[in-house]
């Protein structure tokens, strides 16, 4: 376990903010102990290994020009608005003038170098050192495909999902949106951190992230207490009545024991436990025993019981262990519980699947290019109405059996980014845009000896609450055809009038299914 001082903190921070002031490109940032190495690069020198295929086209040349003029007036400007869709305009008109020549002219020679370089313009990757597993990484001021999606007038808050998918430079296979770092209220500098989208790599992706954001901040995901509140008022309000009718919940000194799989930093179970305690009456004289699993080692100042005192906590248990693995021993579960309840949240959609494909619009509407492609409809005599002309919103919708974002702004972005993962050309159709999809991993539900999750949980715990983004009811009711899971119901908590991202779900005795409220899957 490696403890940052806060002075190494801020010395990282003071690095990073003054690398993203100067007018030379990140290209990546290594983490050596307690330090970030950041390794930059001048225009030219970025470009130079698509020199062959840039050199040989007059009309790019011209168009990266004018990408890097607007590039500098983003840096000496970086909160005028103006600048901002100029920079957008000039990095797309390059990117898309590659793909236009490349469809029609294929003799022009191999323009995936070129692609390459566009794709990972303004992103980079973040490694530990002596290792040959990455994350990626991208300033939020400087970075032209966020920048895009906060132009429109209805924008929403600042969200990774601006940007779902990132292809630094000198990487074949992207990275998918995880996280947004904000550690000073009154700065405008932000990082997106990405975790690789190759589940053999995604593990050891997460822990240099994990490291990464150890070294920078000790604040915690900024939505943790809003989203243990929507947890509280939708489960463990129920839950905790549930156990307050039991005989023994009115001795002086009780203790409610809660597994929390995929922990994190603990700070949500946490949050959601304190919001249900204040919920009921009669609860003051209650405490907790939270047992935390996590892949990553918990992080001192950050990590629940090791920052600060915490008077509502009766113990606190860490196991750093893959889950999956974990689930499997019938030992650990007969020794450790049992449990009052068990969370899993946000867990599952770490293992995700993701691809590119050409995504069907719906009824009614077409993919017309010329109104939504950013190059064209940011011209400056447009620019006023082209912000509402912007594809670009964050709202998720059902396709092709998972779910994706109708971006279609961002398709020649997409089309590029197929073209390098999977080194041809491809073209965009004239009725579907290419669009990334993040579809449920079943295989997340599943121990490594074949064995259900939730039925390894059941027989220690009396409750599992599951917090998902991308596990559908269906997907449930499937994972139940499979293992059988005898003796349970399971509820798709709904109907109470709040909208979140992610679904939630409660796995119980069939005798409180109508506690709950929500749609009844078995």
């Amino acid at each position: 376990m490696l403890i940052a001082a806060c002075s190494a903190q801020e010395r990282n921070r003071r690095h990073l903010e003054a690398a993203s002031r100067m007018d030379r490109l990140v290209v990546g940032i290594q983490i050596d102990r307690s330090r970030l190495l950041i390794e930059t690069v001048r225009w030219a020198g970025f470009w130079r290994p698509a020199a062959r295929y840039l050199g040989a086209d007059a009309r790019l040349v011209h168009r990266l020009n004018c990408l890097r003029r607007a590039w500098h007036d983003v840096l000496r400007h970086p909160g005028r608005r103006r600048a901002q869709a100029l920079s957008c305009r000039r990095y797309f008109g390059p990117l898309h003038h590659t793909l236009w020549t490349t469809r029609r002219e294929p003799r022009r020679g191999d323009a995936l170098p070129a692609l390459r370089r566009i794709l990972g313009f303004e992103a980079f990757t973040i490694e530990r050192a002596g290792q040959d597993v990455r994350a990626a990484g991208l300033s939020t001021n400087r970075n032209p495909v966020y920048l895009l999606g906060r132009l429109p007038a209805n924008a929403p808050l600042p969200s990774p999902r601006h940007v779902p998918l990132r292809l630094p430079a000198n990487e074949t296979q992207p990275f998918y949106h995880y996280r947004q770092l904000l550690w000073r209220n009154s700065s405008r500098l932000g990082l997106l951190v990405s975790p690789s989208t190759d589940l053999k790599k995604r593990p050891a992706s997460f822990g240099v992230i994990d490291r990464f954001v150890g070294l920078l901040t000790r604040r915690p995901d900024p939505y943790w207490r809003a989203r243990g509140r929507v947890l509280s008022r939708r489960v463990f309000a129920v839950l905790l009545a549930l156990w307050m009718e039991k005989p023994q919940a009115r001795a002086s000194s009780t203790e409610l024991r809660v597994l929390d799989v995929g922990a994190g930093m603990g700070r949500l179970m946490l949050e959601a436990w304190r919001d249900a305690r204040r919920s009921r009456r009669g609860t003051a004289h209650l405490e907790v025993c939270i047992h935390c699993v996590d892949a990553a080692e918990p992080c001192v100042g950050r990590s629940v019981g090791l920052g600060g005192r915490i008077t509502d906590l009766a113990s606190v248990e860490w196991s750093t262990a893959d889950y999956r693995k974990l689930l499997d021993d019938d030992t650990w579960l007969a020794a450790h519980g049992p449990f009052d309840w068990a969370v899993l949240s946000r867990l599952l959609d770490n293992a995700s699947n993701f691809s590119i494909e050409a995504v069907p619009l719906p009824k009614g509407e077409t993919h017309n290019h010329d109104t939504c492609c950013p190059c064209l409809c940011l011209a400056p005599r447009d620019q006023h109405q082209g912000f509402h002309q912007l594809a670009v919103t964050v709202q998720k919708r059902r396709a092709r059996s998972g779910t994706s974002m109708l971006q279609l702004s961002l398709c020649d972005y997409f089309a590029a980014m197929r073209a390098v993962m999977t080194g041809t050309i491809e073209t965009c159709s004239t009725n579907a845009g290419l669009l990334p999809i993040r579809r449920f991993n079943p295989a997340s539900l599943t121990t490594y000896t074949g064995r259900s999750v939730v039925g390894q949980l059941m027989k220690a715990a009396r409750a599992i609450v599951i917090e998902d983004v991308d596990l559908m009811p269906d997907d449930l009711l499937q994972h139940k055809e499979r293992f059988g899971l005898e003796g349970t119901a399971a509820i798709h908590l709904k109907g109470d009038g709040c909208t979140t991202v992610a679904l939630q779900y409660v796995v119980c005795n069939p005798a409180w299914a109508d506690r709950f409220q929500g749609h009844r899957l078995w």
